[in-house]
């Protein structure tokens, strides 16, 4: 699996906030997660520059075209990490209230760490 855990030596590309993998993989923003590291994940997936970056600020909706962008890159270079994202995404969708998904989203932080060590 192209999965590692923090306390691994080996790397597959870069460590990214786990919380922002699962938001831009399902396309379902989270309480949990935060701007600050979903714009570091969409910087390093699409290799965006600084100039770049404070447009997606001005503009909401392309910043979340570019968020689940990056998810998809992400579920493209990692298919393992898919069938996870899939079990979450069919969770989101029955939760009404998002208990369910926060006691799911935190057995995964959990397991991997607040941050996963993914191919990008």
């Amino acid at each position: 699996m192209n999965i590692h855990p923090n306390y691994s030596s080996q790397t597959f590309g870069c460590k990214l906030n786990t919380i922002s993998v699962i938001e831009s993989t399902t396309g379902h923003l989270l309480k949990q997660g935060n701007d600050t590291e979903r714009i570091k994940l969409i910087k390093e997936v699409l290799e965006l520059k600084e100039l770049n970056l404070e447009t997606l600020k001005n503009n909401p909706m392309g910043g979340f075209l570019c968020l689940i962008s990056s998810g998809k890159i992400l579920l493209n270079k990692n298919p393992r990490f898919a069938k996870i994202i899939n079990n979450i995404t069919q969770i989101i969708e029955n939760d009404n209230h998002g208990e369910k998904t926060n006691e799911v989203v935190h057995k995964i932080v959990r397991k991997y760490g607040k941050e996963i060590d993914l191919k990008v």
